[in-house]
C-alpha cells in the first residue's frame, strides 16, 4: 500500500454570522471526527470567509488484496480452497497448497492470489512478493 499526503483546501463563505458560524463549526467538527489536522484563516475585513487547510492520507493499493482490503473484504487461510487441513491437534500450523509451506493458520491473511482467484476464477502460481 502506498500512502501519501495530500492538501486540501475548503472555502466557507455566509451572508450573516450566524450561518456563517454554523458551517464552520458543522466542517470543522468533520475533521475533528477523523481527526485531521487543520488550519483556518478569518479576515475580518473580507467579510464572513474562512480558508480552511487541511491535510488527508490517501492509499493506493497496490495489488489485487490491497483493494479487496482496502474495501473491507478481508479473508483468512482458514476459509481459502487449497489450504490443507492438518488433522492431527498436536500441529497449529496449516500446509498451504500453492507454496507447500508450512507457515500458515487458519486466522493468517489470505495471500494476493486467492484474491486473484475471488475476480478471475483462475488460480495463479504464487510468487515470491506474495509471501509477505
Amino acid at each position: 500500500m502506498i500512502y501519501r499526503k495530500s492538501t486540501k483546501h475548503k472555502t466557507i463563505t455566509a451572508d450573516n454570522g450566524f450561518d456563517f458560524d454554523a458551517r464552520l463549526d458543522a466542517f470543522t467538527s468533520s475533521l475533528d471526527e477523523k481527526q485531521i489536522d487543520y488550519e483556518v484563516e478569518t479576515n475580518p475585513v473580507a467579510g464572513f470567509i474562512a480558508f480552511i487547510k487541511y491535510q488527508v492520507i490517501v492509499e493506493i493499493p497496490e495489488s489485487v488484496k490491497e483493494e479487496h482490503e482496502l474495501h473491507g473484504d478481508r479473508f483468512y487461510c482458514g476459509s481459502c480452497p487449497r489450504m490443507a487441513k492438518n488433522t492431527d491437534g498436536r500441529f497449529k500450523w496449516l500446509r498451504c497448497d500453492l507454496d507447500g509451506k508450512l507457515h500458515h493458520t487458519e486466522t493468517s491473511s489470505c495471500c494476493n492470489a486467492f484474491y486473484e482467484w475471488l475476480e478471475t476464477g483462475k488460480w495463479k502460481e504464487r510468487s515470491e512478493e506474495d509471501e509477505q
